[in-house]
């Protein structure tokens, strides 16, 4: 049930560099623009640069995200790339993939103005739709129908480590709130913090990759995001029923003494599928 923590927490350490080179070129922007307006008047109305700059935030966090998953994907698929190339391979989605979350957002705000529950809901069925929409060759509607579809009965698989990463989030959160009271600003916290939710952010987006790759990547044909055909996954093993990581507690980071056929540092761990539903 939390195996999939373990193996992203895996995954995020031995590919911190170029995980973080995306975040970092993507979210530099987004950081500069956010500090350097200043607090908007509620008794001015709306203020077209503030809706502007929302705008261009929103579009960096996209493809901030997109371009993770495809650097992660590629890594899964044998076809490593380099952060740019990753940043660049979603730049030519972005207008997808920017409709995509669009829509994913006026519905799942729809559900949080009937009642806070049904858009959770739908927040958790359509999580997966960026992952339909670049590895599966969907539309953006589509996209979203397969993440609703597909995302069925696997609560007790999906929500106990997203449950955890969450929890993470909120707490480190907190603690700002905390340290910093509102309309205090301390720069090194607030550098310190910001760190810390790069850190989180990396461990987020291993964790829902691999929760996407461990239950709902197999439901469709994968469609190659580069020329070259794709190697084969190396996330599910179906000759095997033992976890490599079973007989340690943590995955060694040596080469010695070590089976040839086991992870490298550049893959994740594998693991069976899971049976699936009766």
């Amino acid at each position: 049930m939390f195996s999939p923590l373990k193996e992203a927490a895996y995954f995020a350490r031995h590919h911190a560099r170029p995980l973080l080179v995306i975040a970092v070129v993507l979210s530099l922007p987004a950081w500069l623009v956010e500090y350097s307006l200043p607090q908007p008047d509620p008794e001015q109305g709306p203020n077209l640069q503030f809706l502007l700059s929302g705008i261009l935030i929103t579009a960096l966090g996209v493809l901030q995200y997109a371009a993770a998953i495809i650097y992660i994907h590629q890594q899964v698929q044998q076809q490593p790339i380099s952060a740019f190339q990753s940043i660049m391979l979603a730049s030519q989605r972005f207008f997808p993939l920017f409709v995509l979350n669009l829509m994913m957002a006026l519905v799942v705000g729809a559900g949080f103005l009937l009642l806070v529950v049904p858009g959770v809901f739908l927040a958790y069925k359509l999580m997966f739709g960026e992952f339909f929409l670049l590895f599966h060759g969907h539309k953006p509607l589509q996209a979203l129908k397969s993440s609703y579809r597909h995302n069925s009965a696997l609560g007790s698989r999906l929500l106990p480590p997203l449950l955890v990463w969450i929890a993470l989030m909120v707490f480190a959160a907190i603690f700002n709130h905390r340290l910093q009271p509102e309309g205090s600003t301390d720069w090194s916290l607030q550098v310190l913090f910001e760190l810390v939710y790069l850190g989180l952010n990396l461990f987020g987006w291993a964790l829902l990759y691999r929760l996407y790759q461990r239950y709902l990547s197999m439901e469709e044909p994968l469609k190659p995001l580069l020329s070259a055909p794709a190697q084969p996954a190396q996330v599910i093993d179906q000759s095997s029923d033992k976890h490599p990581v079973d007989d340690a507690d943590e995955p060694s980071d040596g080469n010695s003494n070590s089976d040839p056929n086991g992870p490298s540092d550049d893959e994740p761990p594998h693991s069976p599928p899971p049976n699936k539903q009766e």
